[in-house]
Formats: C-alpha cells, structure tokens, sequence
C-alpha cells in the first residue's frame, strides 16, 4: 500500500453503514488477532553502491516488499529508485528510475518516469523491467490483482483514475476532483477530493468496485472546515489525516476516529487495523492496536514516518530524517 500527503511529498453500498457523507462517531476498533507487541526495534535497511541516504516510500499488503528512492552525493546528486525484499536489496537495473511509490506482493511496482520533454509518465516495473505507460499520468498504488490507482492532471486541476490489470489506459473514476492514493485487495479505491469550492476542505473518499462512491464520514469533533485527507487502505480498513493527526475509519461498520498524540503527514494501516503513525515531536512513532499504544524508537532524534505494517503488525518500514536534511530507509521489527 501506498501511503502520503496529498501535497505528494510528499458510499453507497458500505454494507449500509455509508449513504452520501453521513457523520458516524463510534470509535473504529481494531479487529481481534493476535497480541499486540511489546516492544519495537529500528534499523537501517541497505543502500545501494554509490548512494548515502533515500527513503520508503510504499510496500506490499504482505508487508515483505517495500520501495523507494537512494541519493548518491556525486556533483549531480543521482537519485534512483530501490526495492528492498525482507529487508535486503533486490538485484535490478541501474538505471530504474527513482519515482517508484507502490508494490504489490508479487513484486509488480509503479511510478513515474520524465520524458525527452520533461514531462514525468506513469511506468510498471514487472520482472526486472520497466513498461512505461502512455499520459501524463501519476501512479500511488497497486493490489496484488494489479488494480493502479492514481490520478491525472488537467486545465481544471486533478482527476481520480484506476489502471484495471493489464491496461495500459487510466478509466476515470467518477466523483469529485482530487487523487487516488491506493486501492485494497478487491478494489476498493480511497484517496482525497475536493470541494464544492475553491474555498472548500478536502475530504477523504472512496471508490466501490461496482463505480460507486461517496466522502468518508468525518470523526466526531472535527470541524466542518477542516481539511482530511485519506491515504491508505487495507481490508476494509482506511487511514488518513486530519487537523488532530491520524485518522481510522472502518467501512464494513462506517465508524470514523481521530487518534489524539499522533502526527499527520504519514502512516500505515493493516487488515485488521493496527495502525502506525509519528507521535509526539515526530521524533518516534507508535503502533496503535485497539486499546494498546507501542512506541515505534526513533534514530538520531529524526523525524520518522512509517509507510508499511505487515498483517500481524511484527515488520514495519518508513523513512528516517531530518526536515530539509538527510534522511534513511528504516524498518522496524516488533515482539
């Protein structure tokens, strides 16, 4: 899953829990599975030859594969794009570009690449090869079926689209204006839309399979006028961000929750709802599993922003680094 800010640094049919944007306030718990863990550790994943510093930027539902970018301090700073698989490098091109954002659990990932004219185009890495895709088109997330989701850029602003498997052509999904930022196991898409307005916050929103959609409800107490945004999905599970940090909403019973003592801008969510986020300064994050909070330990006294979780919530990964500074791939392994 993919998960950012809609910066980019950066419905009907919820088994009737959701008709248009209706305001539910029930806390969204977390599913029961297996214990929450104890205690996590942070270390830094590998780097390629030639580069000192990069960053996650997604990883797959099984939580094994993760994707991202490594800078080299050459006179050019050369930037190119990594996939880590359990933790170690994947042998691939050296010339893939560094825009990758999502991976699925085959390994299938998306990105963009910049043309002969400067213009950045959407391409799928499939078995160590990259398949530019036609547009100018930008890609967040792909499922394991193969399902990208994404958004295009016109004269009006930004449009939500889903590649379907083995197309090469972005269909439009109906609604507001904004982006899609990732699409779970059965096509469920989720992202972030616009307003009525210029003036008008953004809201969180998602795509059904059947084309059907509507705005994720707002939590209780969060104001009519704040902007939320909605970044990842996983079962039926969706994470995003509001004015108070994180944001959990569950679809199957339409409950919306802020999670006070976190930080927006970045996160992960499992299929059973186990979520992770920055806490406090920023400088450390936690893993929030229904009742019970486990601190994610920084690095350097960096900021951190965790971009994966495993199912059973044990393997994490995300970005270490200083604002404006530098910054490192991270994973987390959690008892």
């Amino acid at each position: 899953m993919e998960l950012g800010t809609r910066t980019l640094i950066g419905l009907v049919g919820l088994g009737g829990a959701l008709a248009g944007s209706v305001v539910v306030t029930a806390p969204a718990v977390a599913a029961a599975g297996p214990a929450a863990p104890a205690a996590c550790e942070i270390r830094e994943l590998p780097l390629p030859p030639g580069t000192t510093e990069g960053g996650v930027a997604g990883a797959s539902a099984d939580g094994r594969t993760a994707v991202g970018r490594a800078v080299g301090h050459d006179p050019v700073q050369t930037e190119v794009g990594v996939v880590w698989r359990d933790g170690e490098i994947v042998d691939l091109p050296a010339d893939l570009p560094d825009a990758l954002t999502d991976v699925n659990s085959a390994g299938v990932a998306v990105g963009g690449i910049f043309d002969e004219y400067g213009e950045r185009r959407p391409y799928v890495l499939r078995d160590g090869e990259v398949h530019v895709l036609p547009g100018h088109v930008t890609p967040r997330g792909i499922n394991d079926s193969g399902v990208i989701a994404g958004f295009r850029t016109d004269a009006a602003g930004e449009l939500p689209v889903v590649w379907k498997p083995g197309s090469d052509q972005p269909v439009d999904l109906v609604g507001p204006r904004g982006i899609a930022t990732d699409v779970a196991a059965d096509g469920t898409v989720v992202g972030t839309v616009d307003g009525d307005t210029p003036d008008a916050p953004t809201d969180g929103y998602v795509w059904r399979p059947d084309g059907t959609g509507a705005p994720l409800p707002r939590p209780a107490g969060v104001a009519p006028n704040a902007h939320l945004e909605a970044t990842g999905i996983s079962g039926s599970w969706v994470f995003g961000d509001g004015p108070d940090g994180a944001i959990r909403w569950n679809l199957d019973t339409g409950a919306a929750e802020s999670l006070p003592g976190t930080i927006a801008g970045s996160g992960a969510i499992n299929d059973r709802g186990v979520l992770a986020a920055p806490a406090g300064s920023g400088q450390d994050g936690v893993l929030v599993d229904g009742e019970q909070r486990t601190p994610l330990p920084g690095m350097n006294g960096w900021q951190v922003a965790p971009r994966s979780i495993s199912p059973d919530g044990t393997a994490l990964t995300g970005t270490a680094g200083m604002l404006k500074g530098p910054s490192k791939p991270v994973r987390w392994t959690c008892a």
